[in-house]
């Protein structure tokens, strides 16, 4: 993980920027946040694959999104329907719907 942040930050992308705005975007406005949510968002791809991690870790650490015990398959094709956790937004103050 530290590899990959670390030729996210060394190539100048804006990658780490970019996931880090639509998870908090999706955290804002529902009180549910999986990869699903957030992918469909991301106009700019990684450079490397593990590149994701920390940011999500980072956000746990602010409390912008809460650790579940619940994990949903992910709908996009490219993840092998692997399974990606659902957190908890620490920022959406609506009703839950």
């Amino acid at each position: 993980m530290i590899e990959a942040s670390f030729a996210e930050t060394l190539s100048g992308s804006d990658y780490p920027e970019a996931l880090e705005a639509a998870i908090r975007h999706v955290a804002i406005h529902q009180c549910t946040v999986h990869i699903d949510d957030v992918l469909p968002l991301l106009k700019v791809k990684p450079l490397h694959p593990n590149s994701a991690g920390w940011v999500w870790t980072k956000l746990i650490a602010d409390k912008v999104i809460v650790e579940t015990n619940e994990s949903l398959r992910s709908k996009d094709p490219k993840k092998r329907r692997h399974r990606y956790p659902v957190y908890a937004s620490g920022l959406f103050s609506g009703r839950r719907a």
